[in-house]
């Protein structure tokens, strides 16, 4: 028996989130994006089930108040549509502080969004003044050590268990 992919086209949206959109959690996000995507008449393929969403992905969890000059996000539609002016039509139903750099189309069969996702670089920038020399000491000092452990909780039905997580092979540079 084969089974056909109901999905027609699938489209990867490069964006950024700044301004307001910094303070709005993943899930808002989601929500939102489910708006300006409607908003913009797309044929969106939607789940099956008793409550159904649109097919959508993001490739990763954006901490609350951090903005970002590179999300991604998968849409899966019914019909394969043009991208000539998709990218206006998104931008002239999408929230102030969410910016939108790119728009593709990717192969349906392709591997899901977040296993693609390698590494995230942050920028951070400091309202007051800071000694730099110290701080590019200390980080120098952090990548020089063979290990970082940080102690979690992780809480369960009844119960707080206590695990430590070396954070050293997360940290590229």
């Amino acid at each position: 028996m084969s089974h056909i992919s109901p999905i027609k086209q699938r489209l990867r949206i490069h964006f950024g989130k700044n301004g307001p959109m910094k303070y709005t959690g993943n899930l808002d996000i989601a929500k939102t994006w489910e708006r300006v995507l409607r908003r913009a008449n797309l044929p969106l393929l939607y789940t099956e089930g008793f409550n159904t969403r649109p097919r959508i992905q993001l490739a990763s969890a954006l901490p609350l108040g951090i903005t970002s000059e590179c999300e991604i996000i998968d849409v899966a539609l019914k019909e394969p549509i043009e991208l000539d002016g998709l990218k206006e039509r998104l931008l002239a139903t999408s929230p102030v502080g969410l910016e939108i750099y790119r728009i593709e189309s990717v192969p349906i069969d392709g591997p899901a969004l977040q296993t693609l996702v390698r590494s995230a670089e942050y920028r951070i920038e400091f309202k007051e003044p800071i000694d730099t020399q110290a701080l590019e000491n200390k980080i120098r000092d952090m990548l020089a050590q063979d290990a970082i452990i940080i102690e979690r909780v992780k809480k369960r039905k009844r119960r707080e268990k206590r695990i430590k997580v070396d954070l050293r092979p997360l940290i590229h540079e």
